[in-house]
């Protein structure tokens, strides 16, 4: 029985039904069965074994628009899944487990961390990076003092803070955030989360030996001057440079260092390849600094498709980019 020509077939047969013993009926005939007698029919039919399905038309010109479909499906989905994910990552998450820490972030293990190590000297400054001095010393204590020392790590005015001898020959972490200028919201403050990251940096060096470095630097400029004045070659085994980024295409990208007077200083992907500019001696300060085996992480909005994490990775190939 072909179903199509049943008026009343059973919903319950579905739309693929056919006996392999019995012809077709006319529709005249079908049209004149009442529901019942075509139920009857049907359940005889099928309590004999007399019933198969028939299997679905494929028309291979279908088949192929189908695929294709799901082929470009599929791509997009990928790119915007890809791009979600960077978005993701820098609007507060740079990996799973690692987070941007604002104001109401706990320090309890920046204490701890700080007192586990036991570092010598500690220095908490409001610097002013365009003429090199401090303009404020918050703390400049000896020993111990963790508590203390975290307290000010979530103080955006301090932007010089530096726990042993940096600006010996000791290796370490050399952080920069931006100035308070460019992160309004606070999202660049420093906490368990970064100091969680500092510490593994740290691992296994010798705590008469190592430094850890923070700066909050306003210009690529005084990035530079940092890096050449305060580190040795070779010396810095993990790099964070971060600051809010520029929603923008490759190689156009942006990262806010600060805004002062209206005036927006930022570290700007396309010149790292200019010959003379400041990125360019950024560039070259950061190959020259970083330890033969020295990691670095770009926190930075958008950092992984607005250019600047693979400006940054083309100078210094030779190590990880994050």
């Amino acid at each position: 029985v072909v179903i199509s020509q049943r008026a009343h077939a059973p919903a319950f047969l579905g739309r693929a039904m056919a006996t392999a013993h019995e012809p077709a009926r006319e529709p005249a005939l079908a049209a004149t069965l009442a529901e019942e007698d075509l139920e009857a029919i049907f359940e005889e039919e099928q309590d004999a074994g007399l019933l198969r399905r028939r299997p679905w038309p494929v028309n291979p010109r279908v088949l192929a628009l189908g695929v294709l479909a799901l082929v470009v499906l599929g791509s997009v989905a990928l790119l915007f899944g890809t791009r979600a994910v960077a978005v993701a990552g820098t609007a507060g998450r740079v990996g799973q487990g690692v987070g941007l820490s604002a104001e109401d972030a706990p320090s309890e293990y920046c204490a701890e961390f700080l007192n586990k190590h036991g570092f010598g000297d500690l220095t908490i400054q409001v610097y002013d990076f365009s003429l090199g001095v401090a303009k404020k010393i918050k703390k400049d204590i000896q020993g111990s003092a963790g508590t203390v020392a975290a307290a000010h790590l979530k103080d955006p005015t301090v932007n010089l803070f530096e726990v042993g001898a940096c600006s010996g020959e000791n290796a370490g972490v050399a952080w920069f955030y931006p100035d308070k200028s460019a992160d309004k919201d606070g999202a660049f403050l420093l906490a368990d989360s970064e100091c969680r990251r500092m510490n593994s940096a740290l691992q296994g060096m010798k705590v008469d030996d190592m430094c850890l470095g923070i700066y909050r630097t306003p210009t690529v400029q005084a990035i530079n001057a940092v890096l050449e004045e305060r580190w040795a070659d070779s010396h810095i085994v993990h790099m964070v440079i971060g600051g809010h980024g520029s929603d923008d295409t490759v190689n156009e990208g942006t990262l806010s260092l600060s805004k002062i007077g209206g005036v927006e200083r930022n570290i700007r992907a396309e010149l790292f390849e200019e010959e003379g500019s400041e990125e360019s001696q950024l560039a070259a300060l950061i190959h020259r600094k970083m330890a033969k085996t020295g990691t670095l992480f770009l926190d930075s909005c958008f950092g992984g498709i607005n250019g600047m994490a693979q400006m940054v990775s083309e100078t210094m190939p030779e190590h990880w980019v994050f």
